[in-house]
Protein backbone atom coordinates (compact mmCIF):
# COMPACT_ATOMS: atom_id res chain seq x y z
CA UNK A 1 0.00 0.00 0.00
CA UNK A 2 0.96 3.67 -0.82
CA UNK A 3 2.19 5.25 2.33
CA UNK A 4 0.76 9.16 1.70
CA UNK A 5 2.01 9.92 5.82
CA UNK A 6 5.08 7.93 6.71
CA UNK A 7 7.31 9.52 9.40
CA UNK A 8 9.73 10.99 6.19
CA UNK A 9 7.26 12.29 4.22
CA UNK A 10 5.64 14.31 7.43
CA UNK A 11 9.16 15.18 8.21
CA UNK A 12 9.80 16.18 4.34
CA UNK A 13 6.50 18.32 4.72
CA UNK A 14 7.66 20.72 7.97
CA UNK A 15 10.84 21.40 6.22
CA UNK A 16 9.52 22.15 3.20
CA UNK A 17 7.07 24.17 5.23
CA UNK A 18 9.96 25.88 7.46
CA UNK A 19 12.23 26.80 4.40
CA UNK A 20 8.91 28.44 2.66
CA UNK A 21 8.48 30.63 5.76
CA UNK A 22 12.18 31.29 5.77
CA UNK A 23 11.81 32.60 2.92
CA UNK A 24 8.62 35.16 3.44
CA UNK A 25 10.54 36.66 6.28
CA UNK A 26 14.30 36.51 4.92
CA UNK A 27 13.86 37.71 1.31
CA UNK A 28 13.37 41.02 0.54
CA UNK A 29 9.60 42.39 -0.68
CA UNK A 30 10.41 43.35 -3.88
CA UNK A 31 13.41 41.01 -4.89
CA UNK A 32 13.51 39.15 -8.00
CA UNK A 33 14.97 35.28 -7.68
CA UNK A 34 16.08 32.87 -9.95
CA UNK A 35 13.50 29.97 -10.37
CA UNK A 36 15.52 27.98 -13.22
CA UNK A 37 19.11 27.47 -13.42
CA UNK A 38 20.92 26.43 -16.62
CA UNK A 39 23.81 23.60 -16.65
CA UNK A 40 26.50 25.91 -16.07
CA UNK A 41 24.21 26.42 -12.72
CA UNK A 42 23.62 30.36 -13.59
CA UNK A 43 20.06 31.80 -13.42
CA UNK A 44 18.23 31.82 -16.70
CA UNK A 45 14.61 32.58 -14.70
CA UNK A 46 13.54 34.89 -12.69
CA UNK A 47 10.01 35.85 -11.09
CA UNK A 48 8.84 38.21 -8.10
CA UNK A 49 9.61 37.05 -4.35
CA UNK A 50 6.26 35.73 -4.01
CA UNK A 51 5.59 33.70 -7.03
CA UNK A 52 9.20 32.09 -6.59
CA UNK A 53 8.26 31.44 -3.29
CA UNK A 54 4.92 29.39 -3.80
CA UNK A 55 5.87 27.86 -6.70
CA UNK A 56 7.71 24.95 -5.04
CA UNK A 57 5.26 23.85 -2.65
CA UNK A 58 2.55 23.98 -5.09
CA UNK A 59 4.45 22.01 -6.97
CA UNK A 60 4.83 19.26 -4.04
CA UNK A 61 0.98 19.56 -3.59
CA UNK A 62 0.05 18.81 -7.26
CA UNK A 63 3.13 15.72 -7.13
CA UNK A 64 0.91 14.58 -4.17
CA UNK A 65 -2.60 14.93 -5.28
CA UNK A 66 -1.18 12.55 -8.03
CA UNK A 67 -0.27 10.10 -5.10
CA UNK A 68 -3.37 10.41 -3.38
CA UNK A 69 -5.54 9.82 -6.50
CA UNK A 70 -3.58 6.78 -7.44
CA UNK A 71 -3.98 5.34 -4.16
CA UNK A 72 -7.34 6.57 -3.73
CA UNK A 73 -8.81 5.44 -7.33
CA UNK A 74 -6.11 3.36 -8.68
CA UNK A 75 -6.07 -0.87 -9.89
CA UNK A 76 -5.55 -2.41 -6.16
CA UNK A 77 -3.01 -4.88 -8.22
CA UNK A 78 -0.98 -2.68 -9.73
CA UNK A 79 -0.82 -0.63 -6.51
CA UNK A 80 0.50 -3.85 -4.91
CA UNK A 81 3.09 -4.16 -7.56
CA UNK A 82 4.33 -0.30 -7.27
CA UNK A 83 3.88 0.71 -3.84
CA UNK A 84 7.45 -0.19 -3.30
CA UNK A 85 8.22 2.15 -5.71
CA UNK A 86 5.63 4.64 -5.41
CA UNK A 87 7.02 4.94 -1.68
CA UNK A 88 10.10 5.66 -2.69
CA UNK A 89 9.35 8.38 -5.60
CA UNK A 90 7.24 10.35 -3.17
CA UNK A 91 9.80 11.36 -0.84
CA UNK A 92 12.19 11.80 -3.18
CA UNK A 93 10.20 13.72 -5.16
CA UNK A 94 9.23 16.28 -2.37
CA UNK A 95 12.95 16.44 -1.47
CA UNK A 96 13.77 17.49 -4.95
CA UNK A 97 11.59 20.35 -4.70
CA UNK A 98 12.85 21.17 -1.52
CA UNK A 99 16.00 21.60 -2.21
CA UNK A 100 14.80 23.42 -5.30
CA UNK A 101 13.31 25.68 -2.49
CA UNK A 102 16.33 25.94 -0.54
CA UNK A 103 18.18 27.30 -3.66
CA UNK A 104 15.51 29.34 -4.63
CA UNK A 105 15.19 30.98 -0.22
CA UNK A 106 18.89 30.87 0.04
CA UNK A 107 19.18 32.95 -3.52
CA UNK A 108 17.17 35.80 -2.06
CA UNK A 109 18.57 35.82 1.30
CA UNK A 110 22.62 36.25 -0.84
CA UNK A 111 20.25 39.32 -2.11
CA UNK A 112 19.45 40.63 0.86
CA UNK A 113 23.11 40.55 2.83
CA UNK A 114 24.87 41.57 -0.49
Amino acid sequence: MIRLFSPLNLVLIAVGAVVTLAGFLLVPINADLPVRWGFDLRPVLFMPRNLALVQMPLAGAAVWLVFWAIRRWGNPERQAHSAVAMNIALPAVTGVLILAQVAIVLSGWAQRAG
